[in-house]
């Protein structure tokens, strides 16, 4: 397994060194800790996930399979790059908007910061339907339920956008910098209350994006001061799991989590690694499933068409899953009573499930996606074009499998549009005719 594992690392290093996106390095780094990184943990220390049988979940063939599934996204991303066609009219739009002009503007901020706020006021009434949480039972939003998401997603769209602003900002950068604080606190916050952990860890990356300047900066200080504090952002982990799985209630899950984890911050970020965040332990479950029973087919895929189809014109129409809790059962990793616990796959895992041995070619699906939005959107120097590079990457890197992509990047979009088209109207006419 060392020698696999040791081609898998060196590859990843010479992808990274060959492809400059941000998108693919992204990708790359979190690779490494979702597939390489639990086996350096069961190596070095012993450690591996709970359900770990090294006949079933066979890790050197996961790592070959990961390694393939990795050169095949590189080839692909290459190819399509050049391919790609960079679509005039999309490029115009967003290169040569106005708004691109007017990161020295308290207005620009001012609005950003009410667009922020509407997205506040969505999750608020998402919340109090019922269809914010996981485990919440839904409310009566019906075909609106959709449009609610998106607009409540206007929050992250506004932090990345006002990143972006205080990074290209040459003066007034205390006043933006107490902004971007205190919309980023309450965005955590709303990640807390509906106790999502993607989603908390989702509001400290774009923490982390929209204050690198300074991270960078002062690095001799921060990064011995992260190695102290990053084991403590694992506690979230099992406190929010405590607080789902016991109804919201505060109470009960701080008693719970007191009770039952006892462990340092250490051992907790460990047991992390090698549960949660494994996800070489799926794929190679996933494989051994396929070569014992064969593929579970590839109807799942057709959730990218039907989701593309409104509720207002369909209100019967099924909803959209991959069916994460009967794919754990499974793969033998939730037992069949739990229904609170969904399974996620990952793209590779997904494909090689459902697809079996023509699943590898999800990397070229994976690699178009990163070249289309690359080729269109990445402009460092650029605020628009870079504010939806960074909320695109984030919405596709953080995706558990491709079975609806295609109808969450048409939502996506959407939200992309109706934002900046309400961003453009409340920015005085003047401002925008003298820039």
């Amino acid at each position: 397994m060392i020698p696999i594992l040791l081609i898998n690392i060196i590859a990843i290093f010479i992808l990274w060194n060959r492809i400059y996106s941000p998108l693919v390095r992204a990708y790359l780094a979190i690779n490494y800790l979702l597939m390489i990184n639990p086996v350096v943990m069961l190596a070095l220390f012993g450690l591996a996930h709970n359900r770990y049988e090294p006949t079933i979940s066979n890790y050197p063939l996961a790592l070959t399979y990961n390694l393939a599934f990795n050169l095949l996204l590189a080839v692909s991303y290459k190819i399509f790059y050049q391919l790609i066609k960079k679509n005039t009219l999309i490029s115009n739009t967003l290169s040569r908007n106005r708004i691109n002009k007017l990161v020295q503007s308290n207005s620009l901020v001012i609005s950003n910061t009410i667009l922020f706020s509407i997205g506040i006021i969505c999750k608020f009434i998402l919340l109090s339907a019922g269809n914010l949480r996981m485990l919440d039972s839904g409310g009566a939003l019906g075909p609106a339920l959709q449009l609610f998401k998106a607009l409540a997603s206007f929050d992250l769209f506004a932090i990345v956008i006002l990143g972006q602003i205080r990074l290209k900002r040459k003066y007034n950068l205390k006043s933006i910098t107490r902004i971007l604080i205190i919309l980023l606190s309450i965005s955590f916050l709303f990640a807390l209350i509906s106790a999502s952990r993607g989603g908390t860890l989702l509001i400290l990356i774009i923490t982390i994006i929209n204050f690198w300047d300074k991270i960078n900066k002062h690095k001799l200080i921060i990064l011995p001061l992260g190695l102290l504090i990053f084991p403590q952002i694992f506690k979230i982990f099992p406190l929010l799991a405590a607080y789902r799985n016991f109804g919201y209630s505060l109470d009960e899950a701080f008693e719970v989590f007191f009770l039952y984890h006892n462990e340092s911050a250490i051992q907790i970020m460990a047991d992390v690694f090698v549960t949660r965040l494994n996800y070489l332990e799926t794929l190679g479950r996933a494989i051994t499933h396929v070569l014992n029973f064969g593929p579970e087919g590839g109807e799942v895929y057709l959730n990218n068409i039907v989701g593309l189809i409104p509720r207002i014109l369909w209100p019967g129409k099924p909803a959209i899953s991959d069916y994460g809790v009967d794919t754990g059962v499974t793969l033998e990793m939730v037992v069949a009573d739990d229904v609170r616990t969904s399974l996620g796959l990952g793209v590779a895992g997904e494909g090689v499930f459902y697809l079996g041995a023509i699943g590898i070619f999800m990397a070229s699906v994976q690699g178009f996606f990163f070249a289309l939005i690359t080729k269109s959107c990445y402009e460092p120097n650029r605020l628009i074009p870079m504010s939806i590079f960074i909320y695109s990457s984030i919405y596709i890197l953080q995706r558990d499998g491709y079975f609806a992509i295609i109808p969450g990047l048409v939502w996506l979009l959407i939200t992309c549009i109706i934002y900046l088209f309400i961003l453009r109207k409340m920015i005085p006419k003047k401002l925008l005719e003298n820039v």
